[in-house]
């Protein structure tokens, strides 16, 4: 008798004590164990968002190098295009310039006034000139310095004239009414646009070139 009555008391016990934890401990207990498991969940969410970010952000990356080289190339070829065009359009107006001179001297002018485009910097520079033609210079006259112009037989017929040409700043203004050159160029410009004992002066520092070689080739007539 006593057996079963402990065995009912131990039976309502435990039947108390699950009750207890269904109703006090074990929702708590779920609560927190869906909780973190949420917060796994999102980490790992989290986390897999990040790859997905980091290798799209790769590819744009990648997308925008590959897209800043090809502009640099465009950019590169647009340069080498406007560099070689400078160059042409700048030899274009060095020959129109020492035309303009020659045809200046054989009509026995001193002065020459010319607004001479550059070609040097951004390749819209323009300068004023002033260019100075002294006396003429017979071909049969002797020469202190001769060098291979002067002594080519096809040369020795043909007149020169000593021509300096000052180059001046369009944008600077005059201070006290006179207004200095940027630089001057000296030389001897014969009449078919050769020249030679060329001087630069820059003002600051001065620079000369002596003609080492010279050939003339013959041309052919335009068609």
């Amino acid at each position: 008798m006593n057996f079963n009555l402990t065995l009912i008391m131990q039976a309502v016990a435990f039947t108390a004590f699950i009750w207890f934890c269904a109703r006090f401990i074990w929702p708590p207990l779920m609560r927190a164990i869906e909780t973190r498991q949420k917060q796994i969940a999102d980490g790992l969410a989290a986390g897999e968002q990040g790859r997905k970010d980091l290798a799209s952000a790769e590819k744009r990356d990648a997308q925008m190098l590959t897209e800043a080289k090809s502009r640099s190339a465009e950019i590169v070829a647009i340069g080498e295009k406007f560099k070689a065009e400078t160059i042409e359009q700048a030899k274009i107006e060095a020959k129109a310039e020492g035309e303009r001179i020659i045809a200046a001297a054989k009509e026995g002018k001193s002065l020459l006034e010319l607004s001479v485009y550059d070609g040097s910097d951004t390749g819209e520079k323009v300068y004023n000139t002033l260019t100075v033609i002294g006396q003429p210079i017979p071909g049969d006259r002797t020469i202190e310095s001769p060098d291979p112009s002067t002594t080519n037989d096809q040369m020795k017929s043909l007149t020169r004239w000593p021509v300096t040409v000052s180059y001046y700043d369009r944008d600077a203004r005059a201070k006290d009414g006179e207004q200095t050159p940027v630089y001057a160029m000296s030389f001897e410009l014969f009449e078919n646009g050769v020249s030679r004992a060329l001087v630069l002066d820059y003002n600051d520092f001065v620079i000369s070139g002596a003609l080492g070689k010279f050939d003339v080739k013959d041309s052919k007539p335009c068609k």
